[in-house]
């Protein structure tokens, strides 16, 4: 009830009542907004990239799932949707709260972003861009290949892609992908699952951590395998090697991410 605001305000009466009782005979005193130099709000336009993540275990899921796509318009800034309005060239509160609660600071070239959550840096355009097409073709190929698949296993089994490519061709990026989600989200379930025998074998070498380990070690190798496939399977059709080679070619570029954080292969117990 301290904190306010949304996800703590919880839609009860009761709730309602409290906050009503200790909000009575109280008026907020609202910071005045100022006019800022609408080149000045331009220049905090563009998406930005959590640059504080709470720990390791979180910080692929916070930098790339956490992107803010912040706009200027109207003498004012939008954030994640939200309006924020300027009470001084570098700080900006939300148009529902009383006081600034997000700065803006640029050390080095970068633009930061900062508040009580943390701080996040506008990416340029070209790396945002490139974040996006990666994730959106990951995202895409995955989709396909789950459809793909009983159509390519029955074919498999009817002998039909001896000559076409193969079955690793097709099935390469899927298996890929499914050691990349266990890498990540085995850990990210164990911690959310408040299991303190799961969470404190990750801490050591143990069927959890190992396993973590040796998938994160496959994916890669495994994208590159798929990648070399779809380079030189001629005999196979446009379709599957488009799809096999931008799948393997996007995991491989997350593995390359991966590896400069530490995922590649992780050992939870150092983390």
């Amino acid at each position: 009830m301290a904190n306010g605001g949304e996800g703590v305000d919880f839609a009860s009466p009761a709730s309602r009542w409290v906050q009503g009782y200790l909000t009575r005979q109280t008026s907020p005193i609202v910071a005045a907004t100022v006019a800022v130099d609408p080149q000045q709000l331009d220049r905090y336009a563009g998406i930005y990239r959590r640059v504080t993540p709470n720990n390791a275990f979180t910080r692929p899921f916070q930098e790339l799932l956490g992107l803010t796509l912040v706009s200027a318009e109207d003498g004012k800034l939008k954030i994640g949707g939200k309006e924020f309005l300027p009470t001084s060239a570098h700080l900006f509160r939300r148009a529902d709260r009383d006081m600034a609660n997000v700065a803006f600071v640029e050390d080095a070239g970068e633009i930061y972003k900062v508040s009580a959550t943390g701080a996040t840096v506008c990416e340029p355009w070209w790396r945002a861009v490139s974040i996006v097409a990666v994730l959106a073709t990951l995202m895409l190929g995955v989709l396909i290949a789950l459809l793909m698949t009983p159509v390519w296993l029955l074919a498999w089994a009817r002998g039909r892609l001896a000559n076409r490519g193969g079955a690793a061709l097709r099935l390469a990026p899927l298996a890929a992908f499914t050691l990349l989600a266990i890498t990540f989200v085995l850990p990210f379930f164990i911690f959310m699952s408040n299991d303190t025998a799961a969470i404190r074998a990750l801490s050591v070498p143990s069927g959890y951590s190992l396993t973590v380990l040796l998938c994160s070690l496959l994916y890669p190798l495994l994208s590159a395998i798929g990648l070399w496939r779809a380079i030189r399977a001629s005999k196979a059709g446009s379709f599957v090697r488009v799809h096999a080679g931008l799948t393997s070619a996007a995991l491989l570029a997350f593995s390359a991410y991966a590896a400069g954080i530490g995922w590649v292969g992780a050992r939870t117990w150092l983390m």
